[in-house]
């Protein structure tokens, strides 16, 4: 008896497991249903972005009007007859020459057109002006200042006569002399306007030279040979005065003045003051 209770246990185990591993096969997952449920909050609609609903016509017809604005700021600039230049206005009085070419600029447009060019233009046809400035004036008007060159001396080489100014540039032919310094180049060298020919120190000493020399001796012109550290003042009596550019004007004239004194008329040919302290004489 007591083993047929242990057979009837025994297979009543084995049911048990074999049923056990039949619905382990067949056993279906819960639902996560409850642990972590969805949650709708209607607040989040206000914050969510909304889609570009605009038609696409909307914004090429945008796109349209900026371009067409654009187009028109471009023909207002560049193209329309508000902004061509119709005067021309000069802080003084102008040679009619010099008027007639600015007359050209007359008709273009006030933002195509480069002041640098007009400067450089003007002052290349009229060497005899200087710091030109060039002011636009909206809608149609440029202005234009400058000024002129002033002559300081006489260039005479290969027979012709040329005004220079403070800088020692030549700016101008003239016919003859003028009450001017005059400077006579014994080697007829070539010269070109706008070119300098001097230095500044040089256009200083001839004219201090001429000034001071009229209380000792009459002047007619001055001279240079092989350079310009050295001029010739050449007297009305033909008697020729060497000078040295690089030394001051008046202990030559002061060594002038007291070789005079000591030897009044012994010079028939040239006096010699370049060397400090000494003068040579024929």
């Amino acid at each position: 008896m007591r083993n047929l209770i242990l057979r009837s246990k025994k297979k009543s185990n084995i049911l048990d497991n074999g049923e056990h591993k039949w619905r382990e096969m067949f056993k279906k997952e819960p639902r996560n249903i409850l642990r972590q449920p969805k949650v709708f909050n209607p607040d989040n609609l206000a914050n969510k972005p909304r889609s570009n609903s605009r038609p696409l016509i909307v914004k090429l017809f945008k796109w349209f009007l900026l371009i067409l604005v654009i187009i028109s700021i471009i023909y207002l600039l560049f193209y329309s007859p508000l902004f061509i230049i119709k005067n021309i206005i000069v802080d003084k009085d102008l040679p009619a020459s010099i008027n007639e070419h600015l007359e050209s600029i007359k008709g273009k447009n006030i933002f195509l057109i480069k002041s640098s060019k007009i400067k450089e233009d003007v002052l290349k046809t009229f060497p005899e002006l200087t710091e030109i400035t060039v002011i636009r004036g909206l809608p149609d008007s440029i202005k234009i200042t400058y000024s002129e060159r002033n002559p300081k001396m006489i260039w005479q080489s290969a027979g012709r006569y040329f005004l220079v100014d403070e800088a020692g540039i030549i700016f101008r032919e003239i016919q003859g002399a003028a009450d001017l310094p005059l400077v006579k180049d014994n080697n007829d060298l070539p010269v070109n306007i706008g070119s300098q020919v001097v230095s500044l120190n040089f256009i200083n000493f001839a004219g201090e030279g001429r000034s001071k020399l009229k209380d000792i001796m009459e002047l007619d012109h001055f001279e240079v040979n092989e350079t310009t550290f050295q001029l010739d003042a050449i007297m009305t009596n033909g008697l020729k005065l060497k000078f040295d550019t690089t030394r001051s004007i008046d202990s030559q004239l002061e060594a002038l003045k007291k070789f005079l004194s000591d030897h009044p008329n012994e010079a028939e040919v040239y006096i010699d003051l370049r060397v400090e302290g000494k003068v040579f004489y024929q």
